[in-house]
């Protein structure tokens, strides 16, 4: 990952000069295309009858906050020329500052704003943007401090540790900032044990996963239960395997995740995420399950010969062993470095844990025709809802491995798309042909989509990927099943694969109502990738 472009907010507050000196020198660093961005605080909502019904001192108020926006953009423009900035951008929001900043970071790497100072108001500025730009705008948010602060941010960074999905997505997130720093500190603020089955530790593997990004990190445990803390220095270890692993400046899949079982689909899967691996120079891990949770074995696989117990486990225990033998033998056929892991636990939930740290994860289709024991009833969907990497699904058509590299990305500007977009930018970038469409229907504004283009070409363009776009507006919108449609437009523009993203902010009610995600998963023909 890369920051290709980084947007700024620009605006009165007495922290704007710093923040924006910062978010300069990280797109001067970086080689960033720099977008500066003022809102006025007049919602793009309000309709033109009732401002018009304000009169003049409305109109007058209004006036004055355009006038301290542009104001706002000039300083913006002056400071990046003064850090010499090559690519700068500025742009006058017409909306509320949260919804308008947060439309915005959907076309961004990084997002740049400042902290709310306590106890002061400063219009168009809410006190809660930070908050608010973190869930609704999809993106990376760099928070500035309202004092200000030094504009190298080299010197030491800190991880704060938990194991959730949220402290990776923020670790994904921060990985070319860490890149830089001289020092990094994981602080692990929790008591984990190993994982059932894993010889490492989760911290550990952290660690790794941080060095084949380039990352050298110290790991600091520290465990509130105990009330003092275990120092270890693993980066003396992983510091030569971070210099091996890191190109510089390079988007790429490091770390490839792969179910394996001795399910029908297993073989054209595990060829699938082989072939991938290769192609991107990824460490291909193979995931074994015992297909038991690992509450009744928390210590890893450990029944006694002879009990009543091991006649129960002890054959799906050989399975999942032999899985892995069929995993390791395509792995050396294909020349990819590779990881076998037991996981003594069910393949949902071992999955969702172990993707947490890869950077994709392979699986297949659920087949109906097919009851395997230790199978999830949606599997995909269960490891894309709670693991928040990328998940490409092979379909049960078992294809051959990665033939077909045209790719289609489902585009409805929301943060869910904005974050499958960025997760799949190395596939993108080693895609022969790349399309993004635009599907018309109930809430998707026909303007909106259309003035999305350019925003689209130009990020993508700074990531060195030309799309091709495509907007498609149904006269029956209101009756198109998105799924279908983009299914039926990648076979039209012959894709091998169709990015999108997962909206399962309320998983029950996809289930009653069906949606676009489902459908997809459900019905497709072709490799489908996924990220929420």
């Amino acid at each position: 990952m890369v920051y290709k472009t980084i947007l700024v907010q620009a605006g009165p507050d007495r922290g704007a000069p710093d923040r924006i000196r910062l978010a300069a020198r990280l797109a001067r660093a970086g080689d960033a295309h720099l977008v500066g961005a003022a809102a006025t605080g007049i919602s793009r909502l309000l309709p033109a009858a009732m401002l018009a019904a304000g009169g003049a001192a409305l109109a007058r108020q209004c006036a004055v906050l355009r006038e301290a926006a542009r104001r706002a953009l000039e300083d913006f423009g002056r400071i990046a020329a003064q850090e010499g900035v090559a690519s700068v951008e500025a742009r006058l929001v017409d909306d509320e500052a949260g919804a308008g900043l947060s439309l915005q970071a959907r076309y961004c790497d990084l997002a740049v704003v400042g902290q709310a100072e306590h106890d002061v108001v400063r219009p168009p500025q809410p006190p809660d943007l930070p908050d608010y730009l973190v869930l609704a705008g999809g993106r990376p948010l760099l928070v500035v401090p309202f004092a200000g602060c030094a504009p190298d941010l080299g010197a030491e960074a800190v991880v704060g540790w938990d194991g959730s999905v949220e402290a990776m997505r923020a670790l994904d997130g921060a990985l070319p900032l860490l890149r830089t720093a001289r020092h990094t500190s994981v602080l692990a603020y929790a008591d984990q044990a190993p994982w059932p089955g894993d010889a490492a530790h989760p911290d550990l593997q952290l660690i790794a996963w941080l060095a084949r990004h380039g990352v050298a990190a110290r790991l600091d445990r520290r465990s509130g239960k105990r009330g003092g803390n275990e120092l270890d220095d693993p980066a003396r270890a992983v510091r030569p395997l971070a210099r091996k692993h890191w190109i510089g400046g390079a988007t790429m899949f490091k770390t490839i995740l792969v179910h394996v079982d001795l399910s029908v689909h297993a073989p054209a899967r595990m060829h699938y995420a082989a072939a991938v691996a290769a192609l991107h120079g990824a460490q291909l891990v193979g995931a074994a399950m015992l297909g038991v949770s690992r509450v009744i074995f928390p210590h890893g696989y450990d029944e006694r010969p002879g009990t009543l117990g091991a006649s129960y486990f002890e054959p799906l225990a050989e399975h999942a062993w032999l899985a892995l033998s069929h995993f390791e033998e395509i792995a050396r056929r294909a020349r990819v470095a590779h990881v076998s892991r037991f996981v003594s636990d069910q393949a949902d939930d071992g999955l969702a844990r172990l993707a947490r740290f890869a950077d994709l994860v392979v699986l297949s289709q659920d087949d109906p025709s097919e009851s395997v024991p230790d199978m999830a009833v949606h599997l995909p969907e269960y490891v894309i809802l709670n693991s928040a990497r990328p998940v490409l699904v092979v379909p049960r058509s078992d294809p051959p491995p990665y033939v077909n590299r045209k790719v289609l990305v489902g585009w409805n500007g929301s943060k869910e798309a904005a974050f499958a977009l960025h997760a799949t930018l190395p596939l993108l970038r080693r895609s022969d042909e790349v399309h993004v469409a635009a599907l018309g229907g109930p809430g998707l504004d026909e303007a909106d989509l259309r003035a999305q283009q350019a925003d689209l070409h130009r990020f993508l363009g700074q990531h060195r990927i030309t799309p091709r776009l495509t907007l498609r507006f149904p006269q029956h919108a209101a009756q198109q099943d998105a799924g279908h449609a983009l299914l039926a437009l990648a076979r039209e523009l012959d894709c091998g694969t169709l990015v999108m993203g997962c909206y399962g902010h309320s998983r029950f009610r996809e289930l009653c109502l069906g949606g676009a995600s489902r459908t997809v998963l459900a019905d497709a023909d072709i490799a489908v990738l996924m990220a929420h």
